[in-house]
């Protein structure tokens, strides 16, 4: 098993509040992670902590066996790719250009070739459909065309682990699914994805591994089959919910009851 991340203690707090609180996480190659929870539960602050972009109160990540603290913005750039959850939307700059900035970090070291790049670019155009849109501005595009950009840049980086946060929001259900299939394709080429998802039934259907948070510490961890349980999920969104056998899916499908 190759770990490509790992997290001792981690915690975050601000003004006196706790947000984050004693996670612990490792990620090997080959592994989709998704990270659960209400809103509020801490998940956008963990995935900047797991990134780099974000100075844990407590605790430590180490990315490939190297502590976060240890590498520089390039170093980090070329061993992860992040999404966050809110894209900017008046970025002046085309489609290609975007996905083209994924390019930087290998152009940089000059691990790359120009033919590379280009074909990277495109692959990654042509996989998230942004092929058609890529010479329009970024600013635009709707919201989801933004999202699948974004993710297309992430993937053009070309790095041994995606961090994303909400990687499927404002997409229609056939682009959410073919999202999760790109990253299952993605984490099964001996790489991993750590993503923060909102819709329980994708992460259901698509994570190996599912890590729930509340009130900023881990409620449960483990395979979809044996997180999603009615009895945890009532607790954590106070919701009541029903969990049944996906019918033609091997996972559990979740149905919001009255």
């Amino acid at each position: 098993m190759t770990l490509l991340l790992e997290a001792r203690n981690l915690g975050y707090g601000a003004d006196g509040t706790r947000i984050v609180a004693d996670v612990d996480l490792a990620v090997a190659a080959g592994e989709m992670v998704a990270v659960i929870g209400p809103n509020g539960a801490g998940k956008s602050t963990l995935i900047g902590m797991l990134s780099g972009d974000l100075r844990p109160s407590t605790g430590w990540t180490r990315l490939l066996g190297d502590e976060l603290v240890d590498l520089d913005p390039l170093q980090m750039a070329l061993r992860r790719a992040v999404v966050p959850q809110h894209v900017t939307a008046d970025i002046p700059f085309s489609v290609h250009t975007v996905v083209e900035m994924g390019r930087h970090p290998h152009q940089v070291t000059g691990t790359t070739s120009p033919d590379e790049d280009r074909a990277a670019v495109d692959a990654a155009l042509a996989t998230f459909d942004m092929a058609d849109r890529s010479r329009l501005p970024f600013s635009a595009l709707s919201s989801g065309e933004q999202r699948r950009t974004a993710l297309a840049r992430a993937m053009a980086q070309d790095v041994p682990l995606l961090l994303l946060d909400e990687p499927a929001a404002a997409l229609d259900i056939g682009h959410q699914e073919q999202v999760m299939r790109v990253l299952r394709e993605w984490k099964d080429a001996r790489r991993a994805v750590v993503a923060v998802l909102h819709d329980l039934n994708l992460a259901a259907a698509h994570a190996d591994r599912i890590v729930v948070l509340h009130r900023g510490s881990v409620a449960a961890e483990g395979r979809p089959g044996d997180v999603l349980t009615t009895d945890l999920l009532e607790a954590v969104y106070r919701q009541p919910m029903r969990v049944v056998r996906h019918p033609t899916r091997d996972c559990p499908l979740l149905i919001v009851v009255d």
